[in-house]
């Protein structure tokens, strides 16, 4: 309830229902969902049910920037020091990315002599190609604190002209989400461009 009072002094704007709500004696005061925004940028989600907070927004300087704030306010606030008690920390981002050549034309030109291919085609009877590409951690399961993934595969509605591009990055390393965080535009780039390279 406290980080609801102190994020306006911080530049959000609060959801005006959570300041002013009359609660029962007796009852938790633990929000779930967007509370706030700052600057029609950043977004600030809280999860009553699990103890962490959420950042979102588009601009990946904005939310890094913001993500150091966050945390000095609950060092300086709370006392509460992320770096030495968070189990894990994660990104998540999601981008179109476009291409001057087709996505789906160039799946389907660099898959047409996969193995795994020609026994799906068999299975199947019919002649098929790839679509996406998926890569993950070499160990471990997607709700493990330590994953990686990443996946391309051509925009629903512009096969032909984008890709649609899926990060996620989890893991208790502070140091090594960050330096993802800050290299998501460059690893979808090249992705891409690795993808339509003939």
């Amino acid at each position: 309830w406290k980080l609801l009072r102190l994020l306006p002094e911080n530049g959000y704007i609060i959801q005006p229902n959570l300041l002013n709500r009359q609660l029962p004696f007796g009852t938790m005061t633990e929000t779930t969902g967007l509370v706030g925004s700052k600057g029609g940028k950043i977004s600030l989600i809280l999860a009553a049910t699990r103890p962490g907070l959420q950042l979102e927004g588009l601009d990946v300087e904005d939310l890094l920037e913001e993500f150091e704030n966050i945390e000095k306010l609950l060092l300086t606030e709370f006392a509460v020091d992320s770096k030495e008690t968070a189990r894990f920390y994660e990104v998540d981002a999601q981008a179109l990315v476009w291409s001057p050549e087709s996505p789906i034309g160039s799946f389907r030109a660099r898959t047409q002599d996969w193995p795994l291919l020609n026994e799906i085609r068999q299975i199947l009877q019919q002649p098929v190609s790839g679509y996406s590409l998926t890569v993950a951690s070499q160990t471990g399961i997607p709700t493990d604190e330590d994953w990686l993934q990443l996946q391309l595969e051509p925009a629903p509605r512009s096969p032909n002209s984008a890709f649609f591009a899926l990060l996620i990055c989890r893991k208790p390393d502070r140091k090594a989400v960050i330096d993802t965080a800050s290299r998501i535009i460059e690893i979808f780039k090249l992705s891409a461009e690795m993808l339509v390279r003939q």
